[in-house]
């Protein structure tokens, strides 16, 4: 089967001929996503968890100013407040939670299977990352996670997102759980 012009452009939008990986948005400014858009460079690799998120140039640019407007309506808080960053965290969790829903219909599509998964497999794998919280404003636990994590890096607070190895309700979950700050080491349940 010959690929038409629209399948050979989204064949090479999933597979650039460069990328980079970084383990944060944190990592990479609005000037650098645009001269490595400019220098050719077709997405970003997000390592997440074992595993990598990768993002187009476009998208990601998007996420990155996203997280950007999320992080100038922060209040000011002293450096020297002892609870800076639990204040900061609390304010980021609060701000994802009221704009950011559980997308349950990609949750219900996860249980699909054959064609019908094959039809709502990109929405899936959208809602898995920060594409579906931030296009949206609808994430599974996992997206709720990434965006939550990068949020945290854009403030300088280090957070890890953990798997769920269990299952709630027959789903798996993913939460954000292990957070590193200068001062201390914290767990969030």
């Amino acid at each position: 089967m010959k690929l038409t012009d629209s399948d050979m452009e989204k064949l090479l939008d999933r597979y650039p001929k460069e990328s980079i990986t970084i383990n944060s948005t944190g990592e990479i400014s609005l000037e650098q996503i645009e001269t490595l858009s400019g220098d050719g460079y077709g997405g970003v690799y997000i390592n997440n968890s074992g595993k990598k998120d990768f993002y187009d140039m476009k998208t990601f640019y998007l996420i990155k100013k996203s997280l950007l407007e999320m992080i100038k309506s922060i209040p000011e808080i002293p450096q020297v407040d002892p609870n800076r960053e639990k204040i900061l965290f609390a304010f980021i969790c609060t701000k994802i939670a009221d704009s950011v829903s559980f997308d349950s219909w990609a949750q219900r599509c996860t249980g699909l299977s054959g064609y019908d998964l094959d039809m709502a497999q990109d929405y899936i794998d959208d809602a898995k990352t920060m594409v579906g919280p931030v296009t949206r404003g609808a994430g599974l636990s996992s997206g709720f996670c990434e965006l939550l994590r990068n949020a945290l890096s854009e403030v300088g607070i280090e957070a890890i997102d953990i798997p769920a190895g269990g299952r709630t309700r027959g789903e798996r979950r993913q939460w954000c759980n292990d957070v590193e700050s200068s001062a201390i080491r914290w767990k969030m349940v």
